[in-house]
């Protein structure tokens, strides 16, 4: 049995005012990049991720993220189940539950491409005790709670030491509105990521990755180097 000691460095640039949680450690956290990850690991696997921004303020952000997945030869793919709660401040919060298969498709010269499909149901929560509203003003007709379907769809490609993929997720542009008079529409958000590794010399290997991720508005762009090292 082996261990590793991994060190990474990363550049970010990043307008970060959109709908959607990001997580730095973007690998560490595969099924919320990319559902087509459904089944890449060679056993089954459990990954969880929690982010938590402006922790000394109260009702600061805070996002958990934990996920399954593992390869089914009769299927010939990875079957993969997520959950995901995202609390916005005092007054919002989030549960995300959803489902995902990718299909394992291996052509010659040993490229593997794996197209996957998403589907989830998300249940948001206003908080109206935690909020003040002026009293002067009347108060609009809304509900406490929404729910809604979230589909989405991803891509992934090897070759080698390369990986390359992309993911559409909120393709059904989803109404998320507390107001039945309104309609809030949840934007499509856009991935592209693209990774290379390269063993060194013995038990050292090196890696580089990008990342680019784009909601409406509000992009997201990470540069990523690695240094791997295993030992007995």
């Amino acid at each position: 049995m082996k261990s590793s000691l991994l060190i990474t460095f990363q550049i970010i640039t990043a307008i970060v005012f959109c709908q959607d949680a990001h997580f730095t450690q973007y690998y560490s956290n595969p099924l919320y990049l990319n559902p087509s990850f459904a089944g890449d690991a060679e056993f089954a696997r459990i990954s969880t991720v929690f982010r938590q921004q402006w922790a000394k303020i109260n009702g600061g952000f805070k996002s958990f993220h934990t996920g399954y997945d593992q390869y089914f030869a009769k299927a010939r793919g990875g079957v993969a189940v997520s959950y995901m709660f995202d609390k916005a401040g005092v007054g919002l919060s989030a549960h995300n539950a959803q489902v995902a298969y990718a299909y394992h498709l291996e052509i010659k010269n040993k490229v593997v491409i794996k197209p996957s499909a998403q589907i989830g149901w998300v249940v948001r929560k206003l908080h109206l005790d935690n909020l003040t509203f002026d009293p002067n003003l009347p108060m609009p007709a809304m509900d406490d709670r929404t729910h809604f379907f979230d589909l989405g769809f991803g891509l992934l490609t090897y070759y080698k030491g390369l990986l390359a993929g992309a993911s559409f997720n909120h393709v059904n542009r989803p109404n998320t509105a507390f107001m039945p008079s309104r309609e809030v529409i949840l934007p499509v958000r856009y991935t592209a990521h693209a990774g290379y590794n390269q063993p060194i010399v013995r038990d050292f290997s090196m890696g580089v990755s990008f990342l680019y991720m784009k909601q409406k508005t509000a992009e997201m762009k990470i540069v990523s180097g690695m240094l791997k090292y295993k030992w007995i």
